[in-house]
Formats: C-alpha cells, structure tokens, sequence
C-alpha cells in the first residue's frame, strides 16, 4: 500500500508518519510545526520536519550528556582526592597508635632492665656459685620480657576492633537464665 502525500486528519497523519496520535498532538502544539495546505497535511514535509527535530534533539541532548559526564568525571576526581587524603589521614593515625604501643612496650621494658641490676646485687652477693648466678638471671630476664609482652598484649587488646552487636543474654520471666547440659545458656522459649 502506498503512502498517500497529503493527508486531512491528525489520525491519517499520524498513521502516515508512523507516530501515536498522542505524539502527534503534541507535535501540533509546536509553534514550527507544517502547517497544512488546500490539500491537506503534507506527509513529506512532517517527515522532513520530524527529522530535523530529532537531530536537534540529538545533537543537544549529545552536547548536555557529555556535559553532564563531564561533570560527573571533575565530582569523581573530586571524591577520589578526599578519599585519597582521608586514607592518607587514617593511615597516620593508626600509625600513631602502632608507634605509641610499640613505645609503652619498650618503656616497660628498659624500666624492667634497668632496675634489675639494683634488684639482683643483694641477690647474687648471697649465691657463691656462677650457675646458680646464671639460672638466676635467665629467670630474672624472662620475667622482665615477659612483663614487656603483657604490655604488648594489652595494647593489641585495645586496639581491637568492637563490633556493634549486643550479646544475647536469654532471660526468663523471673530474671533467671537457663543453661543447657553444656553449660551454655538457653533461651527462654526452648527451656521446656
């Protein structure tokens, strides 16, 4: 079948130029729409006219797109720079901590070495024999790393990570808890 070249009514146009009705409508609203002739809706120059449009579209609707990516990459590098500096911030700080454990751990122990002398002089003056002597400092010595390395526990137990999570804590009506056989707390519910 074909096309017709002019058409009279909005319903044939929009047929003829492939649109809905609704669009063709709104196309009619449009200042710069083809007016009609004495024959009627010229089907060629809608065409042409539709076209033209689209290309307007198109070219703006192109010319905002890469604009508003633009945009988005310059707020992506943005982003990316306060990130970057807010990384490099956290890193310092835990750094810092790092550093002033590490520095609590070896406080701890030069105190710990530097009064052993003092603390084993009366000690050793009274034990005659060198092996004795010996076994004596390595015990000293041991106690002494291993004050430092309580230390150093403590500082990795502060710095352990807290979670957000409540423990549960099962309680019945009257305020007692349940165990299982395993010693293990139960909730109120399965008690039966």
């Amino acid at each position: 079948m074909k096309a017709p070249k002019y058409v009279s009514s909005v319903t044939d146009l929009a047929q003829a130029i492939g649109l809905s009705r609704q669009w063709t409508s709104e196309l009619f609203r449009l200042a710069d729409h083809p007016q009609p002739s004495k024959s009627g809706h010229s089907v060629a120059r809608w065409k042409k006219y539709i076209t033209r449009r689209a290309e307007k579209v198109q070219s703006s609707g192109g010319e905002k797109a890469r604009l508003e990516m633009e945009l988005l990459r310059k707020r992506i590098q943005r982003v990316d720079l306060e990130i970057a500096e807010l990384d490099n911030s956290r890193q310092e700080e835990i750094a810092n901590k790092i550093a002033g454990g590490c520095l609590r751990v070896v406080d701890t122990l030069k105190s710990q070495l530097w009064r052993m002398p003092d603390e084993l002089s009366g000690i050793f003056s009274v034990l005659a024999e060198p092996m004795a002597i010996c076994t004596r400092f390595r015990t000293e010595m041991h106690h002494r790393f291993q004050v430092a390395y309580d230390e150093l526990t403590k500082v990795k137990r502060a710095s352990r990570r807290k979670g957000n999570l409540i423990p549960f804590n099962p309680v019945g009506a009257n305020g007692s808890r349940a165990l299982n056989g395993k010693g293990k707390l139960v909730s109120p519910a399965i008690r039966k």
